[in-house]
């Protein structure tokens, strides 16, 4: 990259997503009754920097400033921390009159502003002479106290000193959300970034700022960000961060006891863990005394209680520091606990395989399969893969091959993925095996790779020929209408779909009846039939949550969503779209470049191009992590479920307008269905 744009990185970032609390701050500071300004918050999270720009902002007023540093080595000296604040000539030998002294000369009766704000960073850890000064003062109106407390430390008595009484605000600092992530990340790259860096970069850093910079500065460093001209995008998937970084997190999590330190261990080399599991090897109050100091995190789920680390980054030094013998014998432990109980949960086959299997190399092939059904399930792909590689070939039958194709897919290894399932094809014995591989092999086909349509057609012609029975013909009839759909044949599609019973309820297959209706509305939206098109989808979306039905490959709710954003797109409804596809967006489990996320990703990019906003469109594709388009657009899978079309598109618009042109443009690439573009489009735009 460019070097003013690496310097941009390093420099001082801007303050983001703080304006409630500087607004509160100009608030009481000129208050004659308000005496301070606290601000509390884990490490990380911005507390000295939002207390500098308030500090900033007083001085700007014509206020006089003073700054001090609370540490444990000053706390062992009384007024160590503040002793520079403190004016030549005052007498603290004797409290009372030291106190008038200070007060004396710190004071500037009849100035417009009288009051001397100081600011103190990590109040709790002030000795009790300088709190107990500091609050004397404030009390007398001499001076306005700004102070910064860490959160996790629990309560300090320098903190309730300084802290008490209506006089006094208290803020607490929490850490950025996703726009904050985005606008912190523009404004420092000077450029958009794509929504995938974004997630990828949120997830890593927990919305941590401090946390959150390091990891932009490592990653630039290493060429993993990097802009191609309008885009800031991930190269790869791991983000090195800086030393820094390291030390940071080394030095957060060397407050833990040496008990406490295995319960970290432990987590994070496989996390979440029930909290009935831990306290099998932990005392409670080690888990206590863990939360306490912000290291992990309990939370109920469902009907569980479980425990994670606090932040993604501790487990990856955590497991940095560990020796291999120590990583060993920690997971055997857990695998004699689990054993020790019966391994009687749901959960305990995953995390048995899992200890197994990391500590050993192998583990019971059944038991392998079971968990990686479950890991599957709960959408933790890479688990789920790992698991099933370790099965060994002799127990990998149709069963074994099918489930790591779709998790294959599911984790967005869509080569991989098509390999293993032609397999899988390979090995149907029945009709029903037949089409269970066909379903997820021409899903694989036309949303991760984009193949031609002709392929697609050759596979299900392929299974044509093995399929006797009426309702497995009647799914392959939904495979062809969806192939159909994928390539801009949309009319084609429709008729394909035109006897579908108009209620789930009515059909006598619910998961091809869903499949269809998706479809369906689908082709119905982008010929400009938006209304018929949500009426399909939300008829969908009521039937799956009666039936109780889910998908056997993705999110189906988020494919659903995604359907309804581009039925009420093409409706003229943009804002209602947008919302519903952003609420979609904020429900996905990871930052994982799924074909859910990438159909997601289309329809809001397409909802973008249509409303007038090119670039965003982009971005949104681009971040979506959208296929690599084919060779030839006209047989490629590149309209509904592409993304090269509306990235050509965009770009078009940027450069030349959204002429007759880029229309037809539009059309060809599968954006608007051929022989419908004049439709599709008066629907696109707003009313």
């Amino acid at each position: 990259m460019h070097r003013n744009n690496r310097n941009s990185v390093l420099r001082r970032w801007p303050l983001v997503g703080r304006e409630a609390e500087l607004s509160g701050f100009d608030e009481v500071l000129p208050e004659a009754r308000s005496a301070g300004f606290l601000i509390f918050g884990p490490a990380g999270v911005g507390k000295s920097r939002l207390a500098e720009e308030c500090l900033d902002r007083a001085i700007a007023l014509g206020y006089r400033a003073g700054r001090a540093v609370a540490t444990a080595a000053a706390a062992s000296v009384p007024l160590g921390a503040i002793a520079h604040l403190l004016p030549d000539g005052a007498d603290l030998s004797d409290p009372v009159s030291g106190f008038a002294d200070v007060a004396a000369l710190l004071s500037r009766p009849g100035a417009a502003r009288p009051r001397m704000v100081i600011l103190v960073d990590d109040i709790h850890l002030l000795d009790a002479t300088s709190a107990m000064l500091l609050r004397q003062l404030m009390d007398a109106g001499v001076i306005f106290l700004l102070g910064t407390v860490r959160s996790e430390e629990g309560p300090a008595p320098a903190v309730s000193a300084l802290g008490h009484g209506d006089a006094v605000r208290q803020v607490d600092l929490a850490g950025f959300d996703r726009d904050q992530v985005t606008t912190a990340l523009e404004r420092v790259l000077e450029g958009p970034v794509g929504r995938s860096a974004v997630n990828h970069l949120l997830a890593t850093s927990g919305g941590n700022p401090l946390y959150l910079r390091e990891l932009v500065v490592g990653a630039v460093d290493a060429g993993v960000l990097t802009c191609d001209g309008e885009i800031w995008d991930m190269t790869a998937d791991r983000l090195p961060g800086t030393r820094r970084l390291t030390d940071l997190i080394r030095s957060r999590l060397a407050v833990a006891p040496h008990a406490g330190r295995q319960v970290l261990q432990v987590l994070s080399l496989y996390e979440p863990l029930s909290l009935a599991h831990l306290e099998q090897d932990a005392e409670p109050e080690v888990l206590d005394q863990l939360e306490r100091a912000g290291l992990i995190v309990v939370v109920q789920e469902e009907r569980r209680t479980a425990v994670r680390l606090a932040h993604p980054l501790h487990g990856e030094v955590l497991r940095a520091d560990m020796t291999a013998r120590c990583r060993r014998d920690t997971l055997l432990r857990q695998v004699r606990l689990l054993k020790r109980t019966g391994a009687r949960r749901r959960e305990d086959a995953i995390h048995l395989a899992a200890f197994e299997l990391a500590a050993t190399g192998t583990a019971d092939p059944g038991l392998l399969v079971r968990a990686a059904v479950l890991a599957a399930h709960a959408h933790a792909y890479p688990r789920a893969l790992d698991l099933l590689r370790a099965i060994p070939q002799d127990h990998r039958g149709f069963r074994i091959e099918l489930l790591s194709g779709k998790t294959l897919y599911e984790a967005g290894d869509f080569q991989q993925a098509e390999d293993v399932l032609s397999r899988a094809d390979a090995m149907a014995a029945t009709e029903q095996e037949v089409l269970s591989a066909l379903v997820v092999r021409t899903q694989n086909l036309m949303w991760g790779l984009g193949t031609s349509y002709a392929k697609v057609l050759d596979v299900i012609e392929s299974a044509r020929c093995r399929v006797t029975d009426p309702l497995g013909r009647r799914v392959l009839l939904v495979n062809e209408a969806a192939a159909a759909l994928t390539v801009g044949e949309v009319r084609h599609s429709l008729a394909l779909s035109a006897d579908l019973e108009r209620e789930g309820t009515h059909a006598p297959d619910a998961q091809t009846w869903l499949w269809a209706a998706m479809t369906r509305s689908m082709a119905l939206a982008v010929t400009g039939r938006g209304e018929e098109a949500e009426g399909w989808i939300r008829r969908a979306i009521a039937f799956s949550s009666t039936a109780g039905e889910t998908r056997a490959t993705a999110t189906q709710e988020v494919a659903h969503q995604a359907v309804l954003a581009l039925a009420l797109a093409e409706s003229g409804r943009l804002a209602e779209a947008r919302e519903v596809g952003e609420r979609a967006f904020a429900g996905l489990p990871d930052a994982t470049a799924t074909a859910d996320r990438r159909m997601l990703a289309f329809y809001l990019a397409r909802g973008a191009w249509a409303a007038g906003h090119p670039a965003p469109g982009a971005a949104l594709v681009r971040g979506g992590r959208p296929i690599v388009p084919p060779a030839h657009p006209g047989d490629a899978v590149d309209g509904v479920g592409g993304s090269g079309g509306i990235r050509r598109v965009a770009g078009g618009r940027r450069r030349g307008g959204s002429g007759p042109g880029r229309t037809r443009s539009a059309a060809r690439h599968g954006i608007l269905p051929r022989g419908e573009t004049g439709r599709g489009l008066a629907a696109c735009r707003p009313r």
